[in-house]
This record gives structure tokens, C-alpha cells and sequence, in this order.
């Protein structure tokens, strides 16, 4: 038997995440790029209901950020997603949107809005119990603090992150990327 529609879209969205971690993996070939673009696009204009869009613009955003290198069409995929978010009342695909949001507002400098983002993310990671996230968005907190010239605030933040990654046996990028910030962080 064939699975029900949503389903079928679920699994659909699955296997395009799966292709989209390979390409990471692999050269971030535009043409890989292209090929996930339209299916994301596909699955946007075949999404069964509001939450469903969102995570397909979100990948599409996310495909347009990092295999296609087009922030503008990043930014408004992501945009899309937070919107489909709220309608959908999905804190964590809200809290996805708005890091990466953050994250283009901190690269074309505008740190009040980036901070905005990010803390509302930490706080709607916090909410549905997303730990690995939530302390991902508290370094990116103190990246911040790092590059509004407060390396103390940026420190102690990257400090307590440690603290508690160590304690709850989080393994992986993160604590690599707290020694890194701390590093940085050292009064020169």
C-alpha cells in the first residue's frame, strides 16, 4: 500500500535533506545546488499544510545560502519559513528561520537585529527542549558580544556553554568552537 499523502511528502522532504547533507559533504557543486533548489520549490508547491511549506522554504533557504550562494534568495526562503512558522505555531522551525536570519543580519552588520534573532531563537530552543541548539545560539550570542568589542561578556558566555555542554556530555563541533571563542576572547 502507498503511504497517505502527508507521508509520502514527509519522506519526500526527508530524502532531499539527505542529498542536501551529501552535497555539503561532497564539493557543493552548483549543479547539486540546482537539482535541490527545484525539488525544495516542488515541495513547497505541493506542501500538504502551512508547517510543511515553512521546512520546505527553510531548506530552500538553506540550499540558497550554502550550495548556490545566493543570500537573497536565502533570506526571503527564510523569511517565508518564519512566517509559515507562526501561522503554524512551530517554535522550532521558527527558531531555525530566525538563527539563520540572524546570521545574515550579523554579516551585513546589523548586530541589534541579529541579536534580536538570535535570542528570540535560544529562547524558542530553550522552550521545546532543543539543548545542542540552544547552546549553539548562545555561542553565536557571544560571537556577538566578541564583535560589539565586549570580549569579558563574550567569555563568560562561551564559558558557561562549556560548562554545560561538558555536563550533559555533548560531544561534537561545540566544544571545539567554545575553546576557539575563548581563545579569541583573551584580552590582547
Amino acid at each position: 500500500a502507498s503511504p497517505a499523502p502527508e507521508v509520502a511528502w514527509d519522506l519526500d522532504l526527508l530524502r532531499m535533506r539527505c542529498d542536501y547533507h551529501a552535497a555539503l559533504r561532497a564539493n557543493r557543486d552548483a549543479s547539486q545546488g540546482a537539482r535541490l533548489s527545484a525539488w525544495a520549490d516542488r515541495l513547497r508547491t505541493t506542501a500538504p499544510d502551512q508547517g510543511r511549506f515553512g521546512w520546505a522554504a527553510f531548506f530552500g533557504g538553506v540550499i540558497a545560502d550554502n550550495l548556490l550562494t545566493d543570500p537573497e534568495a536565502a533570506g526571503e526562503l527564510y523569511r517565508r519559513a518564519l512566517e509559515a512558522a507562526e501561522t503554524a505555531s512551530d517554535p522550532l522551525l521558527e527558531s531555525y528561520a530566525l538563527r539563520h536570519l540572524g546570521d545574515h543580519s550579523h554579516t551585513a552588520g546589523d548586530l541589534a537585529a541579529a541579536r534580536r534573532a538570535w535570542v528570540r531563537s535560544t529562547s524558542l530552543r530553550d522552550r521545546v527542549g532543543f539543548v545542542p541548539g540552544a547552546m549553539a545560539q548562545r555561542l553565536a550570542l557571544a560571537e556577538l558580544l566578541l564583535a560589539e568589542g565586549d570580549r569579558a561578556g563574550a567569555a563568560a558566555l562561551a564559558a558557561d556553554v562549556g560548562r554545560t555542554i561538558e555536563a550533559l556530555g555533548i560531544t561534537g563541533w561545540l566544544p571545539g568552537n567554545v575553546a576557539d571563542l575563548l581563545e579569541r576572547a583573551k584580552p590582547g
